[in-house]
């Protein structure tokens, strides 16, 4: 199972990379221009992908109390209307942002112990239903 979370952060980083290639080069404007999609604009999408990745850690953390890994990041201190804030003034402060993240996402996926992996974490589903999951089970949302 821990083989394949970590092809699944391994995945995960190398996309958000090729997504950065392709967006760096783009001025503000272009990755905010709107257009017809559940997200408004390319950054709004960007910024649901991060925020959505630090949302599932933060779980992870308080499930895994002793992971140090994620015990002990500032990452996961962040906010969506900080990052807002700060990507709104500097809109390239994303990226570096980003790729700090995956790499948050592969060290503690690195981490992981097997007792870890057979964790249940508790979620709260989009209609406040309390669920409670197989660490294991989720491993495509890691």
């Amino acid at each position: 199972m821990k083989t394949l979370f970590h092809a699944f952060a391994m995945y995960n980083g190398s996309v958000n990379k090729s997504i950065a290639e392709l967006l760096e080069p783009l001025k503000k404007e272009q990755l905010k221009m709107e257009f017809k999609a559940y997200y408004p604009s390319i950054f709004e999408t960007c910024l649901h992908n991060l925020v959505s990745d630090l949302s599932w850690l933060r779980r992870y953390r308080d499930a895994l109390k002793s992971n140090a890994t994620l015990n002990g990041s500032p990452m996961l201190s962040l906010d969506e209307k900080g990052l807002r804030e700060k990507f709104d003034a500097d809109y390239r402060s994303y990226f570096p942002v980003r790729k700090e993240l995956d790499e948050l996402i592969v060290r503690f996926v690195n981490g992981l112990e097997g007792s870890e992996i057979n964790s249940v974490i508790g979620i709260r589903t989009i209609r406040r239903r309390n669920r409670k999951r197989n660490v294991e089970d989720d491993g495509a949302l890691v």
